[in-house]
């Protein structure tokens, strides 16, 4: 696999230069995302278009930790999380699209976010750059999908980082499930130590329990009754 990143990583340097004289960099990425810590809900996403059951979010003082247990990379994966705007699931009317600009806006945090997804470790830096120099080959446990944001965005103070992700977290409402199909359970840690848990419950009958444990160890559980219908989506485009 280093191989090939490695004829990736030759193929985005030649592009990146353009890409710059483009003005195509970390704050344009920003500035699509200006809500605080949105990418926290794009991973959520990119786990469900992959089957994961579970997710964990792992906050640290100078880094976050994302892992589920979803469909590990496969090469479109790779290329696509390397590219501005392109996906894996293109065509989709009911997807935000997997890997495509969404993704990007992890770089409001990061320089180099690290991802080991089945025989893929590697990490990508100046937005584009696949590199393999300095990441160890592991296999994570259960051959889940593991990725490390380490806080080194230039223009972001690891303290801040760490508040803002903190408040999206805490946040999370026990509705996030209910618009998720795979995704069942969501646990995150915080820096002190002390964690916090969704879970989905079907009942059957599109009866649906939410139960949330919250940081402090109470349970708060909700329940809901989820509708589902196929609808079509209209696109303009197509009539051009």
């Amino acid at each position: 696999m280093r191989e090939i990143i490695e004829e990736l990583r030759q193929e985005r340097l030649i592009g990146l230069k353009g890409a710059y004289s483009l003005g195509i960099n970390e704050d344009l990425f920003s500035n699509f995302y200006p809500d605080n810590a949105h990418f926290i809900y794009e991973l959520l996403q990119n786990a469900e278009d992959v089957n994961a059951t579970k997710a964990c979010f792992s906050l640290g003082l100078t880094q976050l930790d994302f892992n589920h247990d979803g469909t590990p990379f496969s090469y479109e994966n790779v290329n696509a999380i390397t590219l501005a705007g392109s996906s894996t699931k293109l065509g989709e009317d009911n997807s935000i699209g997997k890997f495509g600009i969404g993704f990007k806006s992890v770089f409001s945090y990061t320089q180099t976010p690290e991802i080991h997804s089945g025989d893929w470790h590697f990490k990508i830096h100046d937005l584009f750059v696949p590199e393999t120099e300095g990441v160890e080959q592991k296999r994570e446990r259960n051959h889940e999908t593991f990725f490390n944001f380490p806080f080194n965005h230039k223009k972001k103070q690891p303290s801040r980082a760490v508040q803002e992700i903190k408040d999206s977290l805490i946040s999370l409402g026990d509705n996030v499930l209910l618009f998720l199909t795979h995704i069942y359970k969501i646990e995150y840690q915080l820096p002190d130590g002390s964690t916090s848990s969704l879970e989905r419950i079907d009942h059957g009958n599109r009866k649906i329990e939410i139960r949330v444990t919250h940081l402090d160890g109470s349970v708060t559980i909700s329940n809901w009754l989820r509708f589902e219908k196929d609808v079509s989506v209209w696109d303009e485009r197509e009539e051009k």
